[in-house]
């Protein structure tokens, strides 16, 4: 069985929007994936970035103590932010992670979808769209994709630092090198 590492998580979590890399125009079902944070007016920030970092740390704990618990944490990327949380809430040893950040499975599925939805559309080929252009296509709140670029350093910072404390010598990871748009 492979081991856990933080960039096990990571892709884990990234698996919520497929095709990441390529940033295609939205289908509808990947649009519906990715639009809760546009409608919801939700904004990422830096306090939620690091309850969502915490949380990241102990769902990586626990299944870095239990490697069966991987497929429990990654989504199929058909999920809504609603059936992410109701599966997450229903893993006993996700529970304590949540606890501890006082971050709820729905907001944590919320911050991983916003997230996401900010950095596909800031590292993604434009096609001559601006990375704010793209993401009011995909039904993201472009102000994410400006808080994205506004602190990619220190999101990159909070990753890496994560990865070592789960002892991943893989949290230093190729985004580091993607450049800010």
């Amino acid at each position: 069985m492979q081991a856990y590492t933080l960039r096990t998580a990571a892709v884990a979590a990234l698996m919520l929007v497929p095709a990441i890399a390529h940033a295609q125009p939205a289908t509808a079902a990947r649009r519906a994936a990715v639009a809760p944070s546009g409608r919801s007016g939700y904004r990422l920030s830096m306090a939620d970035m690091r309850r969502y970092g915490a949380t990241m740390q102990a769902i990586g704990l626990a299944i870095k103590a239990d490697p069966t618990l991987e497929d429990r944490f990654t989504s199929s990327g058909d999920e809504s932010v609603e059936q992410i949380a109701t599966r997450l809430a229903g893993v006993a040893q996700f529970r304590p992670a949540f606890a501890r950040s006082g971050m709820t499975p729905r907001q944590f599925a919320l911050t991983q979808f916003t997230f996401l939805g900010a950095g596909m559309a800031l590292g993604a080929p434009t096609g001559g769209q601006t990375p704010e252009q793209l993401a009011a296509q995909m039904g993201i709140d472009p102000a994410n994709v400006a808080f994205m670029r506004t602190n990619q350093a220190a999101i990159q910072a909070m990753f890496k630092e994560l990865g070592a404390r789960l002892g991943d010598d893989a949290a230093d990871t190729d985004s580091d090198d993607a450049p800010a748009r």
